[in-house]
């Protein structure tokens, strides 16, 4: 490589760590204007990004370049470890033996592979199935689950808010509608346990944005105030290094995954891979958590097998 081809590359390098970095701060102010906490949430692509141009840059003996490009990365690094130990994530289950087992699954509204969704649940055959995004249509499709789910509660809406759970065992379900949005929170209580089934707007706007904030807060309000052993389920459009999930961490809720990194969403577009499908609990002493194969919707279903 000629010097003047090194100086161009070099220089292209500059601006995408610059980018990086000034997307890795504006992050910071998301406390003055909310709207800045999606660039949050992209903290895993910054640390690949960072590590690519700090090697490249080290071999085209741009030192500037190194040394900024690690300070990037060291500070991305340094909040998601952050955030993964401020969610404490629940053991693994070891030797342990599941006594509850659940799915959540964002079906798509408009996704028509219905079979896939019901193929992949009688393959998992969970205890609990939550289904988010489902309208009349869909609920329609899903019938031939109450054979083996004898339990069920459905609320579809012709939007993509709609919600349902399938269950094994008996429960009591509730809905609770929160915000000026109006969205519907499920809350289903068993005699030994709380699972609340969640799908709050995305934030990709500063209305959505407040919204998604007042949704996090209902469920931690509701968690708190069950008693029980408690998981949240569903599509809660926010990924661990967000602040939008901070309701929840300050009301003691900790996530179910050992590793804190998963991909859910969107399906096959790994550049922009995030966990915004999650599990958390209070109250539960182990759990393991997987990300199903894709059922036709933008999202991986995700399954958690737990002991309470």
């Amino acid at each position: 490589m000629n010097e003047s081809h090194r100086k161009h590359l070099a220089n292209d390098f500059r601006c995408i760590i610059g980018f990086i970095a000034l997307c890795s701060v504006i992050g910071f102010f998301e406390f003055l204007i909310p709207l800045f906490d999606l660039f949050n949430h992209f903290r895993l692509q910054a640390i690949v990004g960072a590590t690519v141009c700090a090697i490249i840059s080290f071999f085209l003996h741009d030192k500037k370049v190194v040394v900024f490009a690690l300070c990037t990365l060291f500070l991305n690094v340094g909040i998601v470890g952050y955030k993964l130990q401020q969610t404490a994530g629940i053991s693994a289950l070891g030797d342990s033996e599941a006594t509850f087992s659940l799915i959540s699954s964002n079906v798509l509204t408009s996704n028509t592979d219905y079979q896939a969704v019901i193929d992949m649940v009688a393959k998992e055959n969970p205890d609990l199935v939550v289904f988010s995004e489902v309208d009349g249509l869909w609920l329609e499709k899903l019938s031939s689950l109450d054979t083996a789910y004898k339990y069920s509660f459905k609320f579809p809406r012709p939007d993509n808010f709609g919600l349902a759970a399938f269950s094994k065992k008996p429960f009591k379900a509730d809905i609770k509608i929160s915000g000026e949005a109006k969205l519907p929170l499920l809350i289903l209580t068993y005699d030994d346990l709380t699972v609340i089934g969640a799908h709050p707007l995305p934030p990709a706007s500063i209305r959505n944005m407040k919204e998604n904030r007042v949704y996090m807060s209902d469920i931690a309000t509701v968690g708190t105030a069950s008693g029980k052993p408690v998981i949240v389920a569903g599509d809660l459009n926010a990924t661990l290094w967000a602040a939008s999930l901070n309701p929840l961490i300050e009301a003691g809720f900790d996530r179910i995954n050992p590793l804190g990194i998963a991909y859910t969403w969107p399906k096959n577009n790994i550049l922009f891979a995030l966990q915004i499908d999650h599990f958390f609990a209070k109250n539960i002493i182990a759990a393991d958590f997987d990300v199903l194969p894709a059922v036709g919707s933008d999202h991986y279903p995700i399954r958690a097998d737990i002991v309470f």
